[in-house]
């Protein structure tokens, strides 16, 4: 007889930013670097700073965001941040949680579509999240 199971793992929530209105907060696996910190070491100096002000502009700002150049919906309970630097889009995934914004992970595309297996990642890791 073949059993077959899908293994799921931890996904806790690390403090990353304080700001005025929400304190920011990353997922990760127990023991590893965040998604996003893995994501973001990736980046040029100008793609850092870029993303990097967006978060504190967020985190300085009364939700819900609407401005859809800094950030738009994607579907229920999860936003994407926009920080645009020489030709590539960069995105991360966040979502808002008691009054915290979790980051999911980012990624850069350089077409306006967001690759549906990119939302289907921010989604897994939310879901994970919230079920722990």
């Amino acid at each position: 007889m073949l059993l077959s199971y899908k293994l799921t793992f931890y996904v806790e929530a690390r403090s990353l930013y304080k700001g005025k209105y929400l304190d920011i907060w990353v997922l990760a696996e127990p023991g590893k670097d965040s998604f996003f910190k893995t994501f973001r070491l990736g980046l040029t100096d100008d793609q850092r700073s870029k993303v990097d002000a967006r978060i504190e502009f967020i985190g300085n700002t009364k939700p819900p965001i609407k401005n859809e150049n800094v950030s738009k919906k994607i579907e229920e309970r999860l936003f994407e941040l926009k920080a645009d630097s020489g030709g590539w889009f960069i995105r991360v995934f966040f979502f808002y949680h008691d009054r915290k914004l979790i980051i999911i992970h980012g990624f850069q595309k350089q077409g306006n579509k967001t690759p549906k297996e990119q939302i289907k990642r921010a989604r897994d890791l939310r879901d994970r999240f919230l079920s722990s």
